[in-house]
């Protein structure tokens, strides 16, 4: 009898077993993220007055390439500023991926002898002055320690490093980015011969701040 019911434990139990494999056969696999390869980098300084041409993007699934769609800032070659144009694609598992260029339509090609980097100091009257580093990097772009400032009632969640890009003289932009607060950030701004940087600052397209940072 028991040798009995130990068969028949074994063969349920093989029966559960080959009905969770048949089950999961099809879902435990390896999938692939579209991975993008930009030509040209992610920062691309354009010539203004002249057609805009795009560099190229390429998408991939393992081995497979992807169809990309593009979609952002229709570059205006004759307005100078920064254009962020948005690549994206969809792997077979409809799983999607997106990766940004942002294009710098100037009258200064090449800015290699341009270095806006050092320490800034925030100039403004409701804030606790402090000093932020701005560090050039070989991509195109500067770091900058923050943007916001440390406001005395909020404290230091107002600090937020930030990118932004050398347009031409007299002329600087912010990288676009969320920020902290979930806002979609974007900021123009000016640097005087004397390492004043101004910015006008808008959240979600609307204007919102000025804030003005003093090179040191």
């Amino acid at each position: 009898m028991k040798k009995i019911l130990y068969i028949s434990l074994l063969a349920i139990i093989t029966l559960f077993s080959a009905c969770d494999d048949k089950e999961t056969e099809d879902i435990s696999r390896i999938t692939y993220f579209p991975d993008f390869t930009l030509e040209g980098g992610e920062f691309y300084r354009h010539e203004m007055g002249t057609a805009y041409t795009e560099p190229g993007v390429v998408a991939m699934e393992g081995e497979n390439e992807l169809e990309v769609v593009t979609s952002g800032d229709v570059v205006d070659s004759n307005v100078p500023g920064i254009y962020e144009v948005v690549y994206s694609a969809t792997n077979v598992d409809g799983f999607d991926g997106s990766v940004s260029r942002y294009v710098i339509v100037t009258d200064e090609v090449d800015d290699s002898a341009v270095n806006l980097s050092g320490d800034y100091e925030l100039v403004h009257g409701s804030f606790v002055i402090f000093d932020v580093p701005v560090k050039k990097k070989e991509a195109g772009y500067y770091t900058m320690g923050s943007i916001y400032g440390y406001e005395k009632t909020y404290g230091a969640q107002y600090t937020m490093p930030v990118r932004i890009v050398y347009v031409r003289a007299g002329e600087i932009a912010l990288v676009p980015m969320t920020d902290l607060f979930g806002y979609a950030l974007t900021a123009t701004g000016t640097i005087s011969e004397g390492g004043l940087f101004e910015f006008l600052i808008s959240r979600d397209g609307t204007p919102w701040s000025y804030r003005r940072w003093q090179k040191l």
